[in-house]
C-alpha cells in the first residue's frame, strides 16, 4: 500500500512539473523588421558559372518560436529576398525550401525529376536587428518515398510504463513502394565519423525484394509490444496495439511476441537490450534499406556506421528546446517535440501545412511534424488532436 501510494504521489508531482516546464510568456519583448535572402549553395539552379551562388526566388520561408505558439509564413522575391516586419522579438527556428519539380528542369532543357532545395537557421531576433539582413543557405535534401510519419516515444501516464511505443511509416509517393529489407534505427547522439551516423539499435524487415508492399499513402504501424496495452499490459491509460501491421522483436532476449504480427527482428548479433526501445525525451531514428547487414562498417563490437546518402529518412525529437542538434542539416536540419515530455501520452506526427495530410517531409522537422495530444496508430491525426508548444 505505502509503495502504491508512493508511486501516485511521484505520478502527480512529474505531471505537475511536465505541466509548469514550458511556460507562454505574458509579456511581448518588443517587435523587429529585418530581411533574409535565400542562396542555393549546392550549385543545384542554374547558375552564372562566375557566380558561387544562386538567389532562390519563391522560396517559401516558414518560422516558429519556442516563445510564442504562432507559425508565420512568406515567400522570397525574384530576387530571394524577403522582408519579415513589426513581428515579435523572440528566438526563432526559420526553414526555406523550394521544390525544383519537372516543368522547372524541363523549361532549361534538363532532365525531368523532383529535387527539393532546403535550409533552415536559428537565431534570436531583437529590436537593436531593426534592418538587418541574414542568410538562408538552402541545399538539396534527400527525401523519400517511405518517410516516418509518426512516433510514439513518450509513453502513456501511467508511471513507469513504457512497453507502448511505436512508431508508424507512410509511402508518400504516389506509387506502390516496399519495405522490404528496410531497417529501423536507433542512433547515437555524438557525430564521430564524418559521412556517417552510428546505429545503436537495428531492426529489419523480412523479405527478398517485393514481399511486403505498402501502398501509396498507405501507414504502418510496428509496435514494441503489439498487445492490448490497456487490458493485458494493465496501463489504463496507453492505446490498444493488438492490431499492429508489425512488432519489433528481439530474438536474442526474452521479449514479448505476438504470433499474429509479423516480426521485425534483431539484425544485431547482441540483444542491445530486451526490446527496440527509444528514448522518452530524446533521439534520432532513421531508416535504411540494407541488403548485405555485414557488408556495414561495425564499431564498438556491435554499433554499425551508415553512410548520409543511403539513408531512406531520418528524424530528431527532444523534449529540450535548447538540445544540441546531432543530425545534419540534409538528413534533418530541425528538431520535433519540444513540447512532449516523458510520460505525457503525447505523439509526434507529419502534418502538411495546408492539408493536414500525412508523409509531408521537407528535412526539417521543427516544421513537417506536429505534437500531439494522443497517439494515432494507423490514422492521422485530426485538427483538434495538435497541441501547441506550451501544453
Amino acid at each position: 500500500m505505502k509503495r502504491l501510494l508512493f508511486l501516485i504521489l511521484i505520478s502527480s508531482v512529474l505531471q505537475y512539473l511536465n505541466s509548469c516546464s514550458v511556460q507562454k510568456p505574458t509579456e511581448i519583448d518588443g517587435t523587429v523588421t529585418v530581411k533574409f535572402v535565400v542562396i542555393d549553395t549546392s550549385g543545384t539552379m542554374v547558375t552564372d558559372p562566375a557566380a558561387k551562388n544562386q538567389f532562390v526566388p519563391n522560396a517559401k520561408i516558414r518560422m516558429n518560436t519556442i516563445d510564442y505558439s504562432i507559425p508565420l509564413q512568406f515567400e522570397t522575391d525574384e530576387n530571394g529576398l524577403v522582408e519579415i516586419k513589426s513581428e515579435r522579438a523572440a528566438r526563432y527556428r526559420i526553414s526555406a525550401e523550394k521544390s525544383l519539380d519537372v516543368d522547372y528542369w524541363t523549361s532549361i532543357g534538363e532532365q525531368p525529376r523532383t529535387v527539393m532545395l532546403s535550409g533552415s537557421i536559428e537565431i534570436d531576433l531583437s529590436p537593436a536587428d531593426e534592418g538587418i539582413v541574414d542568410t538562408i543557405k538552402v541545399g538539396v535534401s534527400y527525401l523519400s518515398s517511405i518517410v516516418i510519419n509518426e512516433i510514439y516515444y513518450s509513453c502513456c501516464i501511467d508511471y513507469l510504463y513504457f512497453s507502448d511505443q511505436f512508431i508508424e511509416l507512410c509511402n508518400s509517393s504516389d506509387s506502390t513502394q516496399y519495405l522490404d529489407k528496410i531497417l529501423i534505427c536507433r542512433l547515437a547522439d555524438i557525430v564521430e565519423y564524418p559521412g556517417y551516423v552510428k546505429a545503436i539499435r537495428y531492426y529489419q524487415f523480412p523479405g527478398t525484394g517485393k514481399d511486403h508492399p505498402i501502398e501509396p499513402g498507405q501507414l504502418v504501424v510496428i509496435a514494441m509490444d503489439a498487445i492490448d496495452h490497456v487490458h493485458v499490459g494493465g496501463a489504463k491509460h496507453s492505446i490498444d496495439l493488438s492490431g499492429a501491421d508489425w512488432e519489433f522483436y528481439n530474438q536474442l532476449s526474452a521479449d514479448l511476441d505476438n504470433p499474429n504480427v509479423p516480426n521485425v527482428l534483431n539484425a544485431s548479433s547482441v540483444s542491445g537490450g530486451i526490446d527496440f526501445m527509444i528514448n522518452l525525451t530524446a533521439d534520432e531514428i532513421c531508416l535504411v534499406r540494407v541488403d548485405d547487414i555485414d557488408a556495414l562498417p561495425t564499431v564498438e563490437e556491435s554499433y554499425k556506421l551508415i553512410s548520409y546518402e543511403t539513408i531512406i529518412d531520418a528524424v530528431e525529437y527532444s523534449s529540450n528546446a535548447d538540445h544540441v542538434k546531432a543530425l545534419v542539416a540534409q538528413l534533418d536540419a530541425g528538431l520535433a517535440g519540444y513540447s512532449i515530455r516523458s510520460y505525457s501520452g503525447k505523439s509526434i506526427e507529419r502534418h502538411h501545412p495546408e492539408t493536414g495530410a500525412p508523409g509531408y517531409d521537407t528535412n526539417n522537422s521543427s516544421f513537417d511534424f506536429v505534437s500531439l495530444s494522443r497517439p494515432t496508430p494507423g490514422w492521422q491525426h485530426s485538427q483538434e488532436e495538435i497541441i501547441p508548444p506550451f501544453n
